[in-house]
């Protein structure tokens, strides 16, 4: 482990280790996320803040910062829960690819996002605020596909006609004429 410029580089197992032991402290930990599966919610290298779940009650719609299965920690949205063989399953998914989502233990769950900071201010994701958003994109979900298309197709019609460099042989209407 080495700690430079207030930054705690470590291997991944005692990252993991240590997160735990401070969120299940009450302290709440500061994060540089990397990927793209929360976009445009959490953007790649974005500072999240993630605090303790304590007792509280995890709420569909909230994000999660949870150990995956080979202990690799991922920050993903709440979308279903289920009960199974007496424990609380938690069904996880990124808010970009509309692709399976990962069921897991709610044991694996770390901690909650309450907070992004982007741009030099803070957006919070606890409040009533933060609460629509997440349910609002829970709720979207399974239109994702069919809004980005129509979402790209919008940005054609709106973006202005751009003048494209012609491949290959051109043919003009216009001739020159030289005196």
């Amino acid at each position: 482990m080495s700690l430079s410029a207030g930054q705690l580089l470590c291997p991944l197992g005692e990252w993991a280790a240590l997160t735990g032991e401070l969120l299940r402290r009450d302290h709440t930990v500061r994060l540089r996320v990397r990927g793209w599966s929360m976009h445009p919610a959490i953007r790649d290298g974005e500072v999240v803040r993630i605090a303790p779940i304590r007792n509280r009650r995890l709420c569909l719609g909230q994000v999660l910062l949870c150990l995956g299965a080979a202990g690799r920690p991922f920050v993903h949205r709440l979308v279903r829960r289920r009960w199974s063989e007496g424990q609380s399953l938690l069904c996880l998914a990124s808010d970009c690819f509309p692709g399976p989502a990962e069921w897991i233990a709610a044991r694996q769950v770390l901690g909650r996002v309450v907070a992004i900071e982007r741009g030099g201010r803070r957006i919070p994701l606890d409040g009533p605020r933060g609460r629509l958003r997440g349910w609002t994109w829970m709720l979207l979900r399974p239109l994702r596909p069919f809004l980005g298309r129509l979402r790209q197709g919008i940005a054609c019609i709106l973006r202005p006609l751009e003048v494209r460099p012609h491949r290959g042989k051109r043919r003009s209407n216009v001739r020159t004429f030289e005196r």
